[in-house]
């Protein structure tokens, strides 16, 4: 199998497999018993190693980036992205579900799991906003 296959099919593999993960560990908050002859420890460790070879497989096409041409600091000044309508309703919906989902995480600690939940959402919201407006 030629090497940019494998590469392909381990960069689909781990998205999937990452994917189902945070699903599993998301479904086991609410309910515990969820798949539980699925061992959360080695699953992860099943990922790290799908990482590994990932990296070491697309390990070529970081080394051939030509550093000379990279802003990493951003420090060139590009237009403005524009947001639309759809992507700030998008932005409040995911900070909203976000916060929500801090909110049953934490419901136990009382005043504090509104405080929680409202910082977190607001953090969503200002990351994603901030994502999404930063400059080219």
């Amino acid at each position: 199998m030629e090497e940019s296959k494998l590469t392909k099919i381990t960069t689909v593999l781990f998205q999937i497999f990452l994917f189902a993960f945070l699903i599993l560990l998301l479904a086991r908050e609410f309910y515990p018993d969820f798949l539980s002859f699925i061992n959360a420890f080695w699953f992860m460790i099943f990922l790290v190693g799908l990482f590994v070879l990932m990296m070491i497989w697309n390990g070529e096409k970081f080394e051939d980036l030509d550093s000379e041409g990279l802003d990493p600091y951003n420090l060139s000044m590009g237009e403005k992205k524009k947001i639309s309508l759809k992507d700030f309703a998008m932005i409040v919906f995911f900070g909203i579900l976000g916060g929500a989902l801090l909110f049953i995480k934490f419901k136990n600690f009382g005043w504090l799991s509104y405080v929680l939940a409202a910082f977190g959402g607001i953090f969503i919201i200002i990351l994603s906003w901030m994502m999404l407006t930063e400059q080219n």
